[in-house]
């Protein structure tokens, strides 16, 4: 008997084993979902404050980054650190959906609560326009207010939340009727999930509307001790949105899980070419460059998860995915080129269209969707 031939077969069936287990991993994984419209602010705490749907960048103050839910994430904990975001008008919303992934360390003094997010009114912080803050009893709440006439209602989750894991939570508040105003204006979710809420009007009638100053928002920060104090936790992915998402919304990005909302990424379908034209017939390949810039790496990209239309990247036995690094724009940052298989079962039909690409950073970090135009010929 050759032992050599019977382990050279037994590697061979391993290496075999392990490409079909990738391409299932593949097929598996968490795809991120598109985000919904109307986001005015996504703060991601991927190391450092940026905003990366506009430009209301802030600044910490004594932050750290740490593992997150999604990539990184704020840690808001020891030091008293918190994170400055300038007014600007985009922030003064009418309608309103805030959401994030919380993670609960530590305790609350009672009766206080400490605040996560809040858009200051006044100078010393004692109002703010929209607020999230965590209960001594761990519950989750929000608030909106108006300094004057004074009305601050507030609605806190009926349910405590687990400290020690991450919990997405979202608050939408939606003047419902002119005529009216109650509890039925604000929805709060855990979880992707509705919950009941306690509900406190302070005030609130149908003269509200939301007020706003020229105060920052802030992430983290605290200046009244007698009834608040600093958030102590992490905090992910904060969004505000200038609309009340619905449910079926809020559902698909906590479902989302780590792979997060999609952040936008530049490619270009068969690089070079105007226009992307090809044929779907069950042979060959397509090219789609990934671009990468100053704030995309594309080798931190995890080939295995990339998919352009239902497209997969081709496979090349022990090689892996047919994907190489290369500059194909000449703006000196590197882009990463893949061959998607064409297997004749494509989405696509004859004529002028969009195809999208999808994928996943390494480690199951956060999601990426590019969009480029295509022709599809017969």
């Amino acid at each position: 008997m050759d032992s050599n031939k019977n382990r050279g077969t037994r590697l061979g069936i391993v290496a075999g084993l392990m490409i079909l287990l990738l391409v299932a991993g593949q097929a598996m994984a968490q795809t991120c979902v598109v985000p919904p419209s109307g986001m005015v602010g996504w703060w991601p705490g991927d190391g450092n404050a940026n905003d990366i749907v506009g430009s209301n960048h802030g600044t910490g103050t004594g932050v750290a980054y740490t593992t997150g839910k999604v990539g990184q994430a704020f840690s808001l904990a020891a030091s008293l650190p918190y994170v400055t975001i300038a007014d600007n008008s985009a922030l003064h919303v009418q309608e309103l959906t805030i959401d994030a992934w919380v993670y609960f360390t530590g305790t609350v003094t009672a009766p206080k609560n400490q605040y996560f997010l809040r858009k200051w009114i006044s100078s010393d912080g004692g109002y703010g326009s929209y607020a999230g803050f965590r209960t001594s009893g761990n519950a989750i709440g929000f608030t909106v207010q108006s300094q004057t006439p004074s009305q601050y209602p507030g609605w806190r989750s009926s349910a405590s939340l687990s400290t020690d894991t991450w919990h997405h939570v979202a608050f939408t508040w939606k003047r419902l009727s002119s005529a009216t105003a109650d509890a039925a204006d604000g929805k709060l979710y855990v979880d992707g999930t509705a919950v009941s809420t306690t509900f406190t009007p302070n005030g609130y009638n149908e003269t509200f509307s939301i007020q706003y100053t020229n105060q920052p928002l802030f992430l983290g920060k605290t200046t009244i001790p007698s009834w608040a104090e600093p958030y102590n936790g992490l905090i992910d992915e904060v969004e505000i949105f200038n609309r009340a998402l619905i449910a079926d919304e809020i559902q698909a990005i906590n479902d989302a899980g780590s792979a997060g909302k999609c952040r936008e990424v530049d490619i270009d379908i068969k690089p070079g070419s105007d226009p992307n034209c090809f044929n779907i017939n069950g042979s060959g390949v397509i090219p789609v460059a990934i671009l990468g810039s100053e704030d995309f790496d594309v080798s931190d990209i995890d080939k295995y998860t990339l998919t352009f239309g239902d497209l997969k990247v081709r496979v090349r036995g022990k090689k892996g995915p047919l994907c190489s690094i290369e500059d194909v724009n000449e703006d000196y940052y590197p882009d990463m080129v893949c061959h998607f298989e064409d297997d004749g079962t494509s989405q696509w039909t004859a004529g002028n269209g969009t195809a999208t690409l999808t994928g996943r950073l390494l480690e199951d970090g956060p999601g990426f969707m590019g969009t480029d135009t295509i022709c599809v010929v017969p």
